[in-house]
């Protein structure tokens, strides 16, 4: 589940299993937002005003009327490597975390678990892959949480599923550093023991990390 307040809309919202929901009270009620998926998975505010809400499985919706209608933006579903997006658990994919930058409200960054990172420079109309990679070349599909710094700079946690490995396990995850909005990536926890990391926080100018040096269960 996620929580995000914004400027930009009235209200609270939360995604969660069961539906985005938004509470104008300070959460002492919450009113469904009629999404077309119940299990919602993340929910973000563009500086523009528009909403974009993903969900399990990995489809990626927008409202440009403050939550009243929703669209489909089918083209994230358009890539090379969607019939093989899938989480550990399941046989389906979700989009787990959604970012962008207040100075360029086109820009959005949809990570799925597991599927990859994507960016859009036109409000979700369009989408490419950021390729991710570690030291040893292989791409970084299991993508938990992408915090946006600066308009060009973001930092991305990893777990560690591949989608092209028949385990379902090659990659080694890690956090990963972008200054040029996603072209570029440089990994910055070799000096520390996580490498399977869940979450981000930026307060002020710290950059806050959960990782664990397992995976779950465990």
């Amino acid at each position: 589940s996620q929580i995000c307040d914004s400027g930009e809309v009235s209200g609270t919202l939360a995604a969660t299993e069961a539906g985005l929901y938004r509470s104008t009270d300070t959460g002492q009620t919450w009113e469904a937002m009629g999404l077309p998926e119940s299990d919602v998975r993340s929910v973000f505010v563009a500086s523009d005003g528009q909403i974009y809400a993903g969900t399990d499985p990995a489809r990626l919706f927008r409202s440009s009327d403050g939550g009243d209608t929703w669209t489909e933006l089918d083209t994230l579903r358009q890539q090379t490597t969607t019939d093989i997006w899938r989480s550990a658990f399941t046989d389906t994919a979700h989009v787990k975390t959604l970012i962008g930058s207040p100075e360029t409200p086109d820009r959005l960054f949809a990570g799925i678990e597991v599927g990859g990172l994507y960016r859009t420079e036109d409000g979700g109309d369009h989408w490419s892959k950021c390729e991710i990679r570690d030291e040893a070349g292989v791409v970084q599909d299991d993508i938990h949480e992408i915090r946006c710094l600066t308009p060009e700079e973001y930092v991305v946690a990893c777990g560690r599923l591949s989608l092209h490995d028949q385990n379902h396990a090659a990659a080694e995850g890690g956090l990963y550093h972008t200054t040029d909005a996603g072209t570029t990536w440089q990994r910055l926890d070799r000096d520390i023991a996580p490498s399977y990391y869940r979450s981000l926080f930026v307060h002020e100018n710290d950059l806050l990390a959960c990782g664990s040096t397992t995976v779950p269960p465990e």
